[in-house]
């Protein structure tokens, strides 16, 4: 069986999120928070999380997971690290603004990083991967950026570069590659 967790009621709710899940495997739904979860010691055999991390205290959470972890279970995590962002020309990927727009959201910008380090101090064994490949820079980014808590001078900044991006210019005009870090933990 599946379980989701979400700290809020309402996303556990979500169609799309319900869907996805109970098509595929019988799926149970908790609301409950990182720092302490709601489930008995050794509980999973597999732990998945993807862009959640950067939004939880990664030491209480990473103390928590390896809590409900069984014995030799499994941990996938996959975070960005905004601060391994790849820009060319300088700036395309607005990377200083995409940390301390996260920053003042609540997130950390810089999780992947962290990461390895996080669960080896937990006892798991780890295994770090990066996301293979780059994909030409998809204006959608901007409108990611856009959702986050940004000043007026960062707001005009993101103005700029999107005008430039979309202005007689092909998708390879500019480089912006944002790096994923896979974590993969053996509980020993």
């Amino acid at each position: 069986m599946v379980v989701g967790l979400d700290h809020h009621f309402a996303a556990l709710r979500s169609n799309d999120f319900n869907r996805s899940m109970t098509e595929v495997v019988p799926a149970a739904f908790v609301c409950g928070e990182s720092r302490g979860l709601p489930f008995a010691n050794e509980t999973f055999d597999l732990v998945f999380c993807q862009l959640a991390l950067m939004w939880m205290p990664l030491e209480q959470t990473v103390t928590e997971i390896a809590r409900v972890t069984m014995a030799g279970g499994v941990v996938v995590a996959i975070e960005p690290d905004y601060g391994g962002m790849l820009e060319w020309p300088e700036g395309a990927g607005l990377k200083e603004i995409w940390i301390s727009g996260l920053e003042r959201a609540g997130a950390d910008p810089l999780i992947g990083r962290k990461l390895p380090g996080a669960f080896a101090r937990q006892g798991f064994e780890v295994r770090v991967e990066t996301m293979p490949g780059i994909q030409p820079p998809a204006l959608a980014r901007f409108g990611l950026l856009r959702g986050l808590p940004l000043t007026p001078d960062e707001e005009r900044r993101v103005d700029e570069v999107e005008k430039r991006s979309g202005v007689n210019s092909s998708p390879w005009d500019s480089l912006v590659h944002l790096p994923f870090v896979m974590v993969i933990g053996t509980r020993l």
